[in-house]
């Protein structure tokens, strides 16, 4: 019996080895092209239709988790963002965005108007330079934004739990835009 639970440990180590190896050539190739506009589209696309980002974006916040930069050659690297260059954090409803955001030393938010375009997955904020939802699902979701001067970025957001939201409703001061 011991022979057998040896063997499945080989086996198992050998097959998560090749798994981590295939993986690393795959991240290793460029995700990311560069449009006629110079923005950064990412190579294996799906469309989200409005239905679908309404589903699962709408009616929840969003919190970042990390972000990459994208390089010019279309790779990732990493890059940390902090003080006054945070990324935001969303709260969408079915008219408008509230944007959460560390800024000129403070925790601020504002509203502003979007519109979702499930054609190009991009969502128009008047207040965001850039912003095109890559993957949505009822958990996560991944971007990629401009983020003024520095560059364009992939960032990966969270669903915050409902006493996240509130957290942050309470806990930044409400600006206008």
């Amino acid at each position: 019996m011991m022979k057998y639970y040896k063997w499945m440990t080989v086996v198992a180590f050998v097959l998560l080895t090749q798994a981590m190896q295939c993986n690393e050539e795959f991240e290793s190739e460029p995700q990311y092209l560069r449009n006629a506009d110079g923005k950064p589209e990412y190579v294996y696309l799906n469309t989200i239709s409005a239905e679908r980002f309404n589903r699962h974006a709408v009616r929840s916040g969003w919190k970042w988790k990390k972000c990459s930069r994208i390089t010019e050659e279309g790779e990732l690297e990493n890059f940390v963002l902090t003080g006054n260059g945070n990324p935001m954090e969303y709260y969408f409803t079915s008219d408008s965005v509230i944007v959460f955001q560390y800024y000129k030393d403070r925790n601020v938010r504002w509203r502003d108007t979007y519109r979702y375009d499930g054609t190009s997955n991009l969502v128009n904020i008047s207040s965001i330079e850039y912003m095109q939802v890559i993957s949505l699902d009822s958990l996560h979701m991944k971007t990629i934004e401009s983020v003024g001067g520095i560059g364009y970025f992939l960032f990966c957001y969270e669903r915050m739990m409902p006493f996240e939201l509130n957290a942050r409703m309470l806990g930044f001061d409400e600006i206008q835009q």
